[in-house]
């Protein structure tokens, strides 16, 4: 009987480990399958393009203050709220328009449609290249005359 008694505990030894392994396994799979779920929930909440287009919303919006606080210490600035461009190709900008001669990059073009006037304002310098009136034509890009210098 001491030989049955082993043979069953000996069986029963060897068929643990196999057990376990299998359960380990299976807790892994599932452990990373949850964690590759949580990766991806992470990247679409954070990397999507609603987040990084409020992102930017926000961050132009205190640009936009911090220009517009700028030039009303220099000038009364129109009414309305300005749409604000920044001036990338200054090359491409000064062959539209003789309203663009003195631009250069990175300079901030402000529209301000309710008052038709528009702003050319260098951050760098603090200083108002051109002010003058727009014209607003749906196919056509603002037009602009008056120009001053500070």
């Amino acid at each position: 009987m001491n030989e049955e008694t082993t043979k069953r505990t000996t069986k029963k030894a060897q068929a643990t480990p196999y057990r376990v392994y299998l359960l380990a396994l299976v807790g892994l799979v599932v452990l990373g399958g949850a964690a590759y779920l949580g990766w991806m929930k992470y990247n679409q909440m954070y990397n999507s393009p609603e987040a990084v287009t409020a992102a930017q919303v926000a961050e132009a919006e205190a640009e936009k203050k911090v220009i517009l606080d700028d030039i009303s210490k220099v000038m009364l600035l129109p009414e309305g709220d300005p749409v604000l461009f920044k001036v990338s190709n200054k090359d491409q900008m000064r062959a539209q328009q003789a309203f663009f001669k003195d631009t250069e990059n990175d300079d901030v073009l402000l529209v301000f449609q309710q008052s038709g006037k528009a702003i050319i304002y260098r951050p760098s310098s603090k200083t108002i290249i051109n002010v003058g009136p727009v014209n607003f034509d749906n196919n056509a890009a603002p037009s602009t005359s008056t120009s001053t210098k500070k």
